[in-house]
C-alpha cells in the first residue's frame, strides 16, 4: 500500500445543484431553473478532493461506501 500523507473516512453523497435561477427565492417560493448539475459530493469527499490540491496525486486517500443510487453514476 501506498503511503499516504492524510486519510480521510466519510460519506459520499450525491450533489444536485440547480443552475439558471435569476434571484434568490424566499421560503416557499418556487420557481423554473435552467439547469441541473449533478456530481460527487459530500463532506469528507470535498475535503478530500480539497487536500489533495494542495497535496498532490497520491497523497490523499478516502475511505468510504457507496451503493447503487438512483441517477447510476456511483
Amino acid at each position: 500500500m501506498e503511503d499516504h500523507l492524510i486519510i480521510v473516512p466519510g460519506g459520499l453523497n450525491t450533489d444536485i445543484v440547480g443552475l439558471g435561477v435569476e434571484k434568490l427565492l424566499a421560503p416557499g417560493e418556487l420557481t423554473l431553473g435552467g439547469k441541473l448539475k449533478v456530481g460527487p459530493g459530500g463532506k469528507a469527499r470535498n475535503m478530500a478532493q480539497m487536500a489533495a490540491a494542495y497535496l498532490g496525486e497520491g497523497k490523499v486517500a478516502m475511505i468510504g461506501r457507496s451503493s447503487k443510487d438512483p441517477f447510476g453514476l456511483w
